[in-house]
């Protein structure tokens, strides 16, 4: 089975750069300017900013499947009419194909991703989710995470679904706070991709094995006990997600950086929390690389409702930069996926080996993971977790995925079949490049589907019986 989804992206005080998110429509707050006396970083002083207060109804977009018409893209619709949404709809969803279209020319991984059926002989079904979404079945999907617009946004929707509802759990059953921190390192234009993601992993690993993270321990026939306190246990860490997102700056070149969330119990000090985790981090990334962090570029906002953690999630979400990234690089870098877009306005091939680059360097890399035991910590009884952190001790390993990328590619929510193709016809449309179209019809105005297939492909038949869904095949 083949399903087609995508979805859209949306701090700063200190040094560190801050932002409190949370209690909607209140007014911002100035940020207090904090110094550091932290090793390994500059004493670059930073002006007094603004805090931006997040309302959930501005954090929430949601995320959905790429046949979904106007969701995913609440944010541009806002006031817009239903004809002015479906357009806009249509605009995008065309957007995400044409680029999967055109990294397919170049990257065989992606090359078979929803153009050829999964058994010869097979039928191309159109069908309606239980979510709403319209999309295809019974074709092939390269399920990469990194390099395909279409299977990389169902991943990100289903761990961003994932992680919300984990933490929503955290705030509200058990009233934890969090914190999002983002955290960096120095790069140049001649740094390589793999380079500078192997560190930022590795040094974000090494971190959380840190005694001054985790902790000291020692060991007594068998038993682990805890001598000295590290910031884990001092600030009441439950455990954290980490997502890793990578952009590309036409000046600066690539940039590689970590999204991380930590739950703690309530009352904990964020603000002293974030500037000795970042500290922490300066010193492994200076360790790794000998390059000293620059303090205003490491950014933490505290999450004390659930109105931040949508913007948490929203930051690993490919298909809302792809949309409302306009192209031009401000200093922070592109999305990936816009280098592809590049490439298709301009005929640039640096571009496409930027991006062929981008895509050969992750292939294989895990973007969003959790700390050990921190699905418990969110989702369990407080004595459950107890019991659990008796068990575990001094273990600070992360926890792989209970879902694998190529399983959420696969997974089917199928409601209603709309239509089904003999894949002679769905190659005829394909060749049009009216694939997209063809699902926003069905989004849409679903009573026009026979219409539109036989205007496109002269000689097929609906050769289903009355009142069933039409089932076409060549004369």
């Amino acid at each position: 089975m083949f399903q087609e989804s995508v979805a859209l992206p949306p701090g700063v005080q200190d040094g560190c750069v801050r932002r409190s998110l949370g209690k909607p429509h209140s007014r911002p707050n100035v940020g207090r300017s904090h110094s550091s006396s932290q090793p390994f970083i500059h004493p670059e002083k930073t002006s007094q900013r603004e805090s931006n207060q997040v309302s959930f109804a501005q954090a929430e977009k949601p995320l959905g499947n790429i046949g979904i018409s106007a969701v995913p893209l609440e944010a541009e619709i806002g006031e817009k009419t239903a004809l002015e949404a479906s357009e806009l709809a249509k605009s995008w969803l065309n957007k995400v194909y044409e680029i999967r279209n055109t990294v397919g020319s170049f990257y065989s991984v992606v090359r078979p991703c929803g153009h050829y059926p999964r058994k010869q002989g097979q039928d191309v079904a159109v069908v309606k989710g239980k979510s709403g979404s319209v999309y295809y079945t019974n074709l092939q999907q390269c399920k990469s995470r990194w390099a395909c617009p279409v299977c990389s946004t169902k991943i990100a929707k289903h761990r961003a679904d994932e992680v919300r509802n984990m933490l929503t759990h955290a705030v509200e059953v058990h009233s934890q706070v969090g914190v999002m921190i983002t955290l960096t390192l120095p790069h140049y234009s001649s740094d390589r991709l793999k380079y500078l993601s192997d560190h930022v992993r590795g040094a974000f690993r090494d971190m959380t094995a840190d005694n001054k993270y985790k902790g000291k321990y020692k060991r007594k026939k068998g038993d682990s006990e805890l001598v000295t306190h590290g910031l884990k246990q001092k600030y009441g860490v439950k455990g954290y997600v980490r997502a890793l997102e990578v952009k590309k700056s036409l000046k600066h070149g690539w940039h590689p950086h970590v999204h991380v969330c930590f739950m703690m119990d309530a009352g904990a000090d964020i603000g002293a929390f974030s500037k000795k985790f970042i500290s922490l981090w300066a010193k492994h990334i200076f360790k790794r690389t000998g390059k000293k962090i620059v303090q205003k570029v490491q950014d933490w906002r505290e999450i004390t409702e659930i109105n931040g953690i949508s913007d948490y999630t929203s930051k690993w979400d490919l298909a809302r930069e792809l949309v409302q990234s306009n192209g031009k690089d401000d200093g922070s870098g592109l999305p990936v996926f816009k280098l592809v877009e590049l490439f298709q306005e301009t005929g640039n091939m640096q571009y496409m080996k930027d991006f062929l680059t981008f895509a050969h360097a992750m292939k294989g890399v895990t973007p969003v993971s959790y700390s050990k035991g921190f699905k418990l910590a969110c989702l369990s009884t407080p004595r459950d977790w107890a019991e659990k952190q008796v068990a575990e001790q001094d273990c600070e390993e992360e926890e792989t995925e209970e879902k694998t990328d190529a399983e959420i590619c696969e997974e089917e929510d199928i409601e209603q079949l709309l239509m089904s193709l003999a894949y002679e016809i769905f190659k005829e449309i394909r060749r049009q490049k009216q694939e997209a179209n063809l699902l926003h019809i069905g989004q849409f105005e679903p009573e026009r589907l026979l219409q539109f297939v036989q205007e496109r492909v002269p000689g097929a038949v609906n050769v289903a019986a009355e009142g069933s869904p039409p089932k076409l095949r060549m004369e």
